[in-house]
């Protein structure tokens, strides 16, 4: 009897899978019934869908391998849904401890997957499936997004609260013991505190940030007045020009009409003191 191959390994590791698949969509139902949170019925809901979607294409790559589905039971899978079952058992009513409680046996799901698409898609990889490999890879990555979101949940954000928190504070209103340990309404306002030591502190920088950009606007207004003189400075230096060539042709003028006046004022002195003419001689020469 001939070893069992890596491509042997492959399909036997995919069989496993299927089955981890087809269990989980019967559970999570009951899972989203359970819960109280909106936000966590919503993942478990849209995680349905998903894992509705992943039997189908692991019947894909079964055909792409070219092999039959076979019987195959997952009883790691199984062990993890008894374990929801019984916080169902534990937890009686719906709260935010219960929804916790159901995080924390889904996130253990969810690990599993993860560990498991990511040895067969290296598997595939290592076979030169491409295909297969990129099949399994898109399920590796629904796996890891859904533990991502029920880590959000669970821990909350900068706006809203944590299924977590919540749960802690339900119990401190149950329990006298656990007011004491209130820790994390103190740490939202040390939270607080830092935001305001952040505004405080930001200040200056914001002040100087401020004193420059109006050094800035006031340097702009100061060239844009600068350039509007230069362009207004040509008109002013032109104006005089026109001015000054009527003021040459008017002196031209009264020079010639000084000049023209002297010679009148030279004739009218002729005329009034008029030389002697030189008297003749009997032989027709002058006397002097």
């Amino acid at each position: 009897m001939m070893d069992k191959t890596l491509r042997d390994l492959l399909i036997d590791e995919l069989h496993d899978l299927l089955s981890c698949e087809e269990q989980i969509v019967k559970a999570l139902p009951d899972m989203v019934k359970a819960s109280e949170s909106p936000d966590l019925k919503k993942a478990f809901e849209d995680h349905l869908k998903e894992t509705k979607g992943q039997v189908q294409r692991l019947q894909k790559v079964f055909k792409l391998l070219k092999t039959e589905k076979k019987e195959k039971f997952c009883s790691a899978t199984k062990g993890l849904i008894e374990e929801c079952k019984g916080v169902l058992k534990d937890y009686k009513n719906k709260s935010p401890v219960r929804d916790a409680a159901l995080i924390s046996k889904a996130q253990r799901i969810e690990h599993y997957e993860i560990a498991a698409y990511g040895t067969v898609r290296t598997f595939a990889s290592e076979l030169g499936l491409r295909e297969v490999a990129k099949l399994l890879q898109e399920t590796l990555d629904e796996e890891g997004n859904a533990n991502k979101k029920l880590n959000k949940i669970a821990e909350g954000g900068f706006i809203f609260s944590g299924i977590n928190h919540e749960a802690n504070l339900s119990e401190q209103d149950d329990s006298q013991e656990s007011i004491k340990p209130r820790s994390r309404p103190k740490k939202a306002s040390n939270h607080k505190n830092s935001n305001v030591l952040d505004v405080i502190t930001a200040i200056p920088k914001k002040i100087k940030d401020l004193s420059k950009a109006a050094t800035q606007s006031k340097k702009s207004a100061t060239a844009q007045k600068a350039s509007s003189a230069k362009k207004t400075t040509p008109t002013k230096k032109t104006a005089p020009t026109k001015k000054t060539a009527p003021t040459k042709k008017a002196t031209q003028a009264k020079e010639t009409k000084s000049k023209n006046s002297n010679i009148s004022d030279s004739k009218k002195t002729d005329e009034s003191h008029p030389t002697s003419a030189p008297k003749k001689t009997k032989g027709g020469s002058s006397k002097g």
